[in-house]
């Protein structure tokens, strides 16, 4: 059995106001507090346009800033909002982070409804066939 944290980057406005930079040095410390617990995930959640409730507009970018950070817990997306993105880049992201940070990432992509559902699981179809090829070639 595996454990993993899920991190939101929620901000507490009294102590950590707009641009909530101490928010992400807070998170930072909880990441590698989980790592030194012996948690096997921490999972980060993307967040948009938010100061009251999660603050994660690029996960990959954050996913490699903590895989330079620590050294032996899985690093997750909790989750990409895929019809945000154009699809080869989650792949191209994802498989970057995941070297640089030695194989230890981790992905999960959110469902979606209404008019962008069918936008989204197409693709969810495109990342999936991408993903693969590149990892079997």
């Amino acid at each position: 059995m595996e454990f993993g944290v899920l991190f939101t980057s929620h901000p507490n406005p009294k102590e950590e106001p707009y641009p909530h930079r101490d928010v992400h040095a807070r998170t930072t410390e909880e990441v590698l507090e989980a790592e030194r617990l012996g948690f096997d995930t921490a999972w980060i959640a993307e967040h948009h346009f938010a100061t009251s409730y999660g603050i994660m507009p690029d996960c990959f970018a954050y996913m490699a800033y903590l895989a330079a950070k620590t050294s032996r817990i899985n690093i997750g997306a909790a989750v990409i909002t895929l019809p945000l993105y154009d699809p080869i880049r989650v792949v191209e992201n994802t498989s970057f982070v995941d070297i640089l940070s030695n194989g230890r990432v981790r992905s999960a992509s959110a469902r979606v409804t209404g008019r962008t559902s069918s936008r989204a699981w197409a693709r969810i179809s495109r990342i999936a066939a991408t993903w693969s090829r590149k990892r079997s070639g």
